[in-house]
């Protein structure tokens, strides 16, 4: 929701990976959904059978970005048949090493993330524990930022369309639109930890 002051008739605002729909200002947004089960449909058609989604705060009735993704994944996995439990972790790069204890823990064969940046923390701690990615276990991250090319192995993510979400953004500021909505359509890019 919206604070009030930003309701101004003579305020034009472009709000930027917002779930809302229509009314005064514009939406620009991932097809989060889409995106989640990218990574799962990938994972599972690996021949993955034991997912495990490691990510923020995943409250069933949510809007946040890491619910809705995980929202997606759960999809595809409980019309495959597949389980998908959640482990809470923030979005940082530490929160991914911590993790990584709770994974191995899970018996999990396969990780489902909401960012690249836990997803490079969650290597470096199975790394440190003598698990090998993605022998053990496969890893998907989700925004193909830079970090994804860097860690070794380097990630398998979802390409969150950031290029077209801002030409998006760029196009509604020069040109409003009351109530516009765009999506980008996620990709999967992959690498070498799934």
């Amino acid at each position: 929701d919206l604070p009030s002051v930003l309701e101004r008739e003579d305020l034009h605002l472009v709000l930027y990976d917002s779930f809302g729909e229509g009314g005064k200002h514009a939406h620009v947004r991932t097809n989060e959904n889409r995106g989640g089960a990218l990574a799962a449909e990938h994972l599972v058609g690996q021949g993955r059978k034991r997912l495990v989604f490691v990510g923020g705060s995943v409250v069933e009735h949510s809007g946040n970005i890491p619910a809705t993704r995980y929202k997606g994944a759960k999809r595809f996995c409980d019309t495959a048949g597949i389980d998908l439990p959640a482990i809470v972790a923030d979005t940082r790069y530490d929160a991914g090493v911590a993790a990584a204890r709770e994974v191995i823990a899970s018996a999990a064969d396969a990780v489902v993330t909401t960012a690249d940046i836990q997803a490079a923390g969650l290597l470096e701690g199975l790394d440190k524990e003598g698990v090998r990615v993605p022998d053990d276990i496969a890893v998907m991250g989700y925004d193909n930022l830079p970090v994804s090319r860097y860690v070794r192995p380097r990630l398998s993510t979802i390409d969150q369309g950031l290029d077209e979400k801002v030409r998006a953004v760029m196009e509604l500021v020069t040109e409003p639109t009351q109530g516009a909505v765009r999506v980008a359509e996620p990709k999967l890019v992959l690498r070498e930890s799934a």
